[in-house]
């Protein structure tokens, strides 16, 4: 929650960042990126409520047929992802 501006004072652009806590029911903000002409460009964003590996095996899943629905295949050349080891174990599946 943001608290009450100082009486005379102003807030840094930030305040809301640093004086809010994040949403209950979610735990991880999870994007993929493509590359696009020398560029990363964000391509789509899933909010999890956990990192399991089961959980990103089903955001992958989802990906896949919304890919199949236009006719495309979710085939990427190249993954690059942190150290978790469930995300790497759910790119396995894929």
């Amino acid at each position: 929650m943001i608290k009450e501006e100082p009486e005379g004072g102003t807030k840094p652009p930030i305040a809301p960042l640093i004086t809010t806590t994040g949403v209950k029911h979610f735990l991880q903000l999870f994007t993929i990126h493509g590359y696009l002409n020398g560029h990363y460009v964000p391509l789509c964003f899933f909010v999890l409520k956990d990192k399991h590996v089961s959980t990103y095996s089903e955001y992958f899943k989802i990906i896949n047929e919304i890919c199949s629905s236009y006719g495309f295949v979710f085939e990427p050349k190249e993954i690059i992802i942190d150290i978790e080891k469930e995300i790497h174990n759910a790119c396995d599946l894929i």
